[in-house]
């Protein structure tokens, strides 16, 4: 049995905070301001005091952080901050707790209080550092912060008093997995009860209707995030489209190699690399086949990061939550197109170009509107190479959205609706495809390919600014 020393014990205690700061892992921020790597705190007060002021007197604001998942009974997931949470603190662990509470009874109208872990060195000894709940205070810039395992009665004091309460539980979840079972085990019934009075007696409104609209514009320090998420992303892809591999999980082991090396703290998801007919698949994720001589294979990936170098140091364990990158290329695996394969991918490449360009706030178009444009250069590209569609419509190739938004989660701001004309700082994804099903209702030469073509995109004013760059040349064998 493991036995730790109590000067270990003091060590673990005083030496750090639950997640890297200035003053822990200078190597990692450019100024001693910065809260996480790229975003100062001055930043996540000024989203406080944005979401605060789009609340009515007597109303409460409540996120709730993630907790751990556990893949086994002493085996942990990598733990990944809900990404509402993180926007508005910047606070990276687990079993926390935001309540912004507007009154124009306090100076700046609300106040801000994060309940949260309070530190504990034997748990600490086994599990990481933590901040603690002073730190929360001096350093995160709360007003007040209490130990999360006692918050039952001063929550309810919050709930009571208030008026309206927006409130959206992390997903996968129910009201009973609200907090970890570490933190429902103290003064369970008190924080059901809490719950059950937030849920059952108030009058309570998502709080992403409010939330999400602010996170789909990027701040100027979120878009520096990306522009560097990006290029090592890039990278990336041209470093693993220069190579020649045969088997799935070999591509997929370089690219997340790369992507670390690049400087990312992690893949943004789960990558799809799929040769061959398992381009059909959408969300193929096994990466377990073999890649042929003479297929295409498609890889859909991207880094997570929002500073250049970040070491092993930074932790998954604190889901440091970084804007996220979305690519997408299909190649040949010999490193030849065919003439199909030159033709088919030729078409989806134009098509992403011709859209990329109506990226802009003067185009006066949405998501939707572009997607419709998308369909109708498809259609006329596919018709140019002998699709017929006669018996079969653009939709039985062409099945998903032109694209989505970005930024700290993959599908970014998903209560953000994409009808709404695109406008300057909002950072999109287009990405045509066509995905042929093996039978004889399309054209012989082109059945069972998938071909995606993927970039994200800075929305300007007249022209869009690329934030991936991957080298795409197309050399055929024909």
């Amino acid at each position: 049995m493991f036995r730790v020393s109590p000067i270990l014990k003091r060590t673990i205690q005083t030496k750090s905070y639950g997640q890297p700061l200035p003053q822990t892992h200078p190597h990692l921020f450019t100024s001693h301001l910065e809260l996480t790597p790229g975003i100062p705190a001055s930043e996540y007060k000024s989203r406080r005091d944005r979401l605060a002021a789009k609340l009515s007197e007597g109303d409460l604001a409540i996120i709730a952080g993630s907790a751990v998942q556990w893949r086994s009974s002493s085996v942990f997931y990598p733990f990944y901050q809900n990404s509402d949470f993180s926007y508005i603190s910047g606070f990276l662990e687990p079993d926390a707790l935001i309540v912004l509470e507007r009154s124009d009874s306090y100076d700046r109208g609300y106040k801000y209080h994060l309940y949260a872990r309070e530190k504990d060195p034997h748990e600490e000894t086994w599990q990481g550092s933590r901040s603690g709940n002073r730190a929360c205070i001096k350093i995160f810039g709360s007003d007040t912060s209490t130990n999360i395992a006692t918050m039952s009665s001063s929550l309810n004091e919050l709930i009571t008093r208030a008026g309206n309460i927006y409130v959206d539980l992390p997903t996968r979840s129910s009201p009973k997995d609200f907090l970890s079972p570490k933190v429902l085990r103290v003064r369970m019934s008190n924080l059901q009860e809490a719950i059950d009075q937030l849920l059952s007696h108030k009058y309570v409104l998502p709080l992403s209707s409010i939330l999400h609209p602010m996170r789909a514009f990027k701040s100027l320090a979120e878009i520096e995030c990306m522009r560097k998420a990006g290029e090592a992303s890039s990278q990336s892809f041209d470093c693993v489209m220069s190579q020649s591999f045969k088997l799935e999980s070999a591509l997929w082991a370089c690219f997340e190699h790369e992507i670390r090396r690049n400087g990312c703290h992690s893949d943004g998801y789960v990558p799809v690399v799929a040769g061959g007919e398992n381009a059909l698949i959408l969300h193929y994720v096994e990466n377990n086949n073999v890649l042929r001589n003479g297929d295409l294979v498609l890889l859909d990936g991207g880094g997570s990061s929002n500073t250049e170098v970040i070491p092993p140091v930074c932790q998954p364990r604190y889901g440091t939550n970084f804007p996220k990158k979305d690519i997408t290329r299909t190649w040949p695996v010999n490193g030849k197109f065919s003439c199909a394969q030159k033709a088919l991918v030729s078409a989806v490449l134009e098509v992403e170009k011709k859209c990329i360009k109506l990226c802009t706030r003067s185009a006066g178009l949405s998501l939707d509107d572009i997607h419709d444009k998308s369909k109708e250069f498809l259609a006329a590209k596919l018709k140019e190479i002998g699709f017929g569609f006669e018996n079969y419509s653009l939709t039985d190739i062409y099945p998903h959205h032109i694209g989505h938004f970005v930024g700290l989660d993959v599908h970014d701001c998903a209560k953000f609706p994409r009808h709404q004309h695109l406008e300057t700082s909002q950072v999109v994804t287009i990405e045509p495809g066509v995905y042929v099903p093996n039978d004889d209702r399309f054209p012989k030469h082109f059945r069972g390919m998938g071909i995606r073509i993927e970039d994200c995109v800075l929305v300007g004013e007249y022209s869009p600014t690329l934030l991936t760059n991957v080298i795409f040349i197309i050399v055929p064998a024909c």
